[in-house]
């Protein structure tokens, strides 16, 4: 009886690993866009920023163009500059998505940024979002918020120390 109990136990811990695994791994294709492990931050204000990579398996360059999202009164493409010592965020009006290279949207680069957000987004929960590209079309994702503890950031303050541009 031990030995099922055990057994069992272990059966149960596996599922649950592959699971959590999946959650935090998860890709999306379309096309020859694939869209690799889409993640955001728990939220601290009104505004969240989308990480994530976009490889073209084509032959072709697509472009995101836009993204849209009904948690946000807003979803628009971002990059960071610096000026005068002062991170600046700057809205784009596209990012190519070249073959064979992916484009990276990471933390001090290109984002996607939501902007007022209608909700606060908790860790471990799942952020819907559509992405738009030229060739490709829409991408309808689900982007997994992680704790501020799951990076080596620190979260940060409610005022930021950046500015925002269109």
């Amino acid at each position: 009886m031990r030995r099922y109990k055990v057994a069992l136990l272990a059966t149960f811990i596996v599922a649950v690993s592959l699971m959590v695994g999946q959650s935090l791994a998860h890709d999306y294709e379309k096309g020859d866009i694939t869209v690799i492990h889409p993640r955001t931050k728990e939220s601290v204000g009104k505004n969240a920023a989308i990480y994530v990579t976009l490889e073209n398996k084509g032959t072709e360059v697509d472009r995101l163009i836009g993204a849209e999202t009904d948690i946000a009164r807003d979803a628009q493409l971002h990059t960071h500059i610096v000026e005068d010592n002062i991170v600046k965020m700057r809205r784009l009006e596209a990012l190519e998505v070249r073959p064979g290279t992916p484009t990276v949207l990471e933390r001090g680069g290109h984002h996607i940024m939501l902007v007022g957000l209608k909700k606060r987004l908790r860790e471990g929960e799942l952020a819907p979002l559509t992405l738009i590209l030229e060739r490709a079309g829409r991408i309808k994702i689900e982007a997994y918020v992680e704790g501020w503890a799951q990076s080596d950031d620190a979260a940060p303050a409610k005022k930021n120390s950046h500015e925002h541009g269109s």
